[in-house]
């Protein structure tokens, strides 16, 4: 994913170039990167999609055109729960479900899945939330 983050045109992206990239931005994203568990990033007022490796078998054929794109757009099956779960953590508010059934469109079909996450808002240098980091922990099929 590193590559992808390298090699992507932030600047035709709302994110812009990494070169302006907020601190917090740039912060976090290097740290979920790093990291080996499932993550993914939701940036700026209309969630700009980053994600890791071990993010990847949850979304399967969506990656990698869902990465820089809006999360409305990528996620649009589901944007009438994670839009509420995305406002309430822009509000500053933390959120974690456990094995809630989404119907996600992977594999070529809407397929039930199972999923136990949770969102924490991230803070810009001003205190105001700039963005959503995702943890997801599992993911089964019933």
């Amino acid at each position: 994913m590193g590559d992808l983050l390298r090699e992507k045109d932030w600047a035709s992206t709302e994110l812009g170039p990494i070169e302006s990239w907020s601190q917090a931005l740039l912060t976090v994203s290097s740290l979920m990167m790093a990291s080996t568990f499932p993550m993914s990033l939701w940036w700026g007022p209309n969630n700009i999609v980053l994600y890791n490796d071990g993010y990847v078998p949850f979304i399967a054929e969506k990656h990698p055109s869902l990465y820089g794109t809006r999360a409305e757009d990528g996620f649009e099956e589901l944007w009438d729960i994670l839009g509420g779960i995305a406002d309430a953590v822009k509000s500053g508010q933390s959120t974690y479900s456990e094995d809630q059934c989404l119907t996600l469109f992977r594999h070529g079909f809407i397929e039930e899945t199972y999923f136990t996450y949770g969102f924490l808002p991230v803070r810009e240098e001003s205190g105001d939330v700039g963005g959503l980091l995702a943890r997801t922990t599992s993911c089964r099929n019933h």
